[in-house]
C-alpha cells in the first residue's frame, strides 16, 4: 500500500486496529508522506509497518563506493522510531537502481566474482548495522528470479535455460550472489528477518521457480527466513486460486511471508509504476462497484448496506464476492438491496417488496415452498438452470 492525501476521520477504527489479531499492516512512504500533517495522520492511524519507498535502495544509499546519502533513510527510521512504527527495510541487493560501482571497474568492464562479493558485503554490512535497531525485517534480494523464457548464461557458459533473471550480478556470479547477500545481512544483524521478494509470485512457473531456489538455498544452509509476495494485482488476476496455492506451497519452506507492495487496479495492468494521472471516468461501472467493495472490505463495518452492490459485476465474480462477504460479515448485520435474486439466496431473512408494499418474508427455502411471487421472480430468473 502506499500512503496517499486524505483525512483520517478521529473515532474510526484504523486498518492496524482491525486486524490486529491476523496481521500487520504496512505502508509505503516517502518524505512527502511523512511531512504532510494530514498524511502523517493517515499512517499513524492505519498503519504498523513502514516501508522506505525508493530511500533505502542501494543507488540511492550509496551512489558511488563510499559515498553515502543516509538523509533521507535516516528521516523514515527516525519516524519510525518517534512513533513507535516497525520499520521493514527495502532492498539491499536489486538489479536495478543500484549504483554501477557495486558490479563495473573504471572502464565499464563487470567485476570479478571476488570483487562484487567485496562490494556487496560493504555496502550490507553499512546499511543493515545503521538501522538494526529499528528495521525487523529486510528484503535482502529483489527480484532475481526470471519471468520464463531463455535466458542469457554466465560468462562463457553461453545460452541456456535459467530460472534466474540475466542481471549484471548474475552473469558475474551465478546465484552465488543472492546466497552471499543473505549471509552478509545475517553476519550484520543475527536477528533481523531476511526476504526474498519477487513479483508474479502467485503465477504458477514462477511461484515453482522461487521455490526451487529458497528451498535449495536453505538446505545449503543459506539464512532466508521468508518471501515476499508482490502485490501488484488487479481485479482480475492474479485468481484466489493461484494466490492461495501460492501461499501454501511458500509455507512448507519459510515461516514468513509477506505480501509486499500491494496496489490492486481497476484495468488489465500490472507492475510497480502506478499512473495516477490517467482519468479515472474511464473504468467500467462494474470495476467502480469491485473498487467501492473493496475498500468496504477492508474497513470492515459492524453494518453493511449493499445496494445493488454487484449489478454491474459478471456472475462469476459476484459468487466469489458473495463468499467473501459471508466470512466477513459472520457476527455482523447486513442489509441487501437485489434484482437479481442470486445476491440474495443465503439471506437469514428475505423480505419482499411490490408496489412499494412488503408481500411476503422469510427465508429463501420458506419463500420457494410458498410459491408466491418471490417464487415466481426466482423461477423467471433461474428457469432453466441447475442449482
Amino acid at each position: 500500500m502506499s500512503a496517499n492525501t486524505g483525512f483520517a476521520q478521529s473515532g474510526e477504527t484504523g486498518l492496524k486496529d482491525a486486524y490486529k489479531d491476523y496481521f500487520s499492516i504496512g505502508v509505503a512512504v516517502n518524505m512527502r508522506n511523512i511531512s504532510n500533517p494530514e498524511q502523517i495522520a493517515i499512517i499513524k492511524k492505519d498503519f504498523n509497518s513502514i516501508t522506505a519507498e525508493n530511500d533505502m535502495k542501494p543507488q540511492p544509499t550509496e551512489p558511488a563506493y563510499g559515498q553515502f546519502n543516509w538523509e533521507n533513510a535516516d528521516k523514515i527510521a527516525n519516524f519510525c522510531r518517534s512513533n513507535g512504527i516497525k520499520l521493514r527495510g527495502h532492498c539491499l541487493m536489486w538489479h536495478a537502481q543500484i549504483g554501477e560501482w557495486m558490479y563495473k571497474d573504471e572502464k565499464g568492464d563487470l567485476v570479478s566474482k571476488e570483487k562484487l562479493f567485496q562490494n556487496m558485503k560493504h555496502h550490507i554490512t553499512a546499511i543493515v548495522e545503521r538501522y538494526k535497531d529499528v528495521i525487523y525485517a529486510w528484503d535482502v534480494v529483489n527480484e532475481a528470479i526470471s519471468d520464463g523464457g531463455w535466458q542469457g548464461g554466465r560468462r562463457g557458459m553461453g545460452e541456456h535455460p535459467s530460472p534466474y533473471r540475466n542481471s549484471p550480478l548474475y552473469q558475474i556470479a551465478g546465484d552465488e550472489f543472492i546466497k552471499k547477500a543473505f549471509i552478509y545481512a545475517r553476519e550484520a544483524d543475527p536477528n533481523v528477518l531476511l526476504f526474498y521478494n519477487d513479483y508474479n509470485a502467485a503465477d504458477p512457473g514462477k511461484r515453482d521457480r522461487i521455490y526451487n531456489m529458497v528451498k535449495s538455498m536453505k538446505e545449503e544452509g543459506v539464512p532466508i527466513d521468508g518471501i515476499g509476495m508482490q502485490g501488484h494485482y488487479n481485479v482480475y488476476g492474479p485468481s484466489m486460486e493461484d494466490v492461495d496455492a501460492a501461499l501454501t506451497k511458500y509455507s512448507t519452506i519459510v515461516k514468513h511471508i509477506h505480501i509486499t507492495e500491494l496496489d490492486i487496479r481497476a484495468n488489465q495492468e500490472m507492475g510497480g509504476q502506478l499512473n495516477f494521472s490517467r482519468d479515472g471516468g474511464n473504468i467500467s461501472q462494474g470495476q467502480k462497484q469491485l473498487l467501492c467493495i473493496a475498500r468496504v472490505m477492508l474497513c470492515l463495518p459492524p453494518m453493511l448496506i449493499l445496494d445493488e452492490a454487484t449489478s454491474s459485476i459478471d456472475t462469476r465474480t459476484e459468487v466469489r464476492i458473495q463468499k467473501a462477504f459471508a466470512r466477513m460479515m459472520q457476527g455482523r448485520t447486513s442489509f441487501i438491496v437485489a434484482h437479481r435474486l442470486s445476491t440474495i439466496r443465503e439471506a437469514d431473512v428475505i423480505l419482499v417488496m411490490k408496489d412499494g408494499h412488503i408481500v411476503e418474508q422469510g427465508n429463501h427455502d420458506q419463500l420457494l415452498a410458498q410459491g408466491g411471487f418471490y417464487a415466481k421472480l426466482y423461477n423467471s430468473q433461474f428457469e432453466g438452470v441447475q442449482t
